[in-house]
């Protein structure tokens, strides 16, 4: 009996996938836990559909992550911190506060996306921003004192 997977079932498949199973195994365990359906004509065309608008999302997302990864690249970010006398910084600099940095100047990036050292001392320093799809971008972030 054909079903499709409507969850992920470990050992068989993930969401989407159609399979190929015994009847028992469908109607006791499958379709019992709510876990896949019956590949019918019907539900194989709500599966096209629900495909076809992920790819069309898909596209959206990345089509906006490539606007924003060419504004972020070359982008000169300047973060003002208080430093001792000798010039290294009171607190370290890190993601969150370039992210907070960012978010400020109008530009939405979570502070996982943000790969930079952990700044201890004023300077300019490359931040490298990772998005999804494999883009990213490189910013120069100046610290002053």
């Amino acid at each position: 009996m054909k079903v499709i997977l409507i969850h992920h079932v470990n050992g068989l498949g993930k969401i989407g996938d159609i399979k190929e199973v015994t009847q028992g195994y469908a109607n006791n365990y499958l379709f019992a836990k709510n876990l896949a359906v019956q590949a019918s004509r019907s539900e194989l065309n709500k599966l096209n559909l629900k495909v076809a608008k992920q790819s069309k999302q898909a596209n959206r997302e990345l089509a906006k992550q490539q606007v924003l990864a060419e504004k972020l690249n070359g982008f000169e970010l300047e973060i003002k911190q208080k430093a001792s006398p000798n010039g290294s910084l009171y607190a370290a600099l890190g993601a969150t506060a370039i992210a907070e940095a960012l978010k400020k100047v109008g530009f939405l990036i979570e502070k996982k996306q943000i790969q930079a050292p952990i700044i201890k001392s004023a300077g300019q320093y490359d931040v490298v921003i990772k998005f999804s799809h494999g883009l990213e971008a490189d910013l120069k972030l100046i610290v002053q004192v």
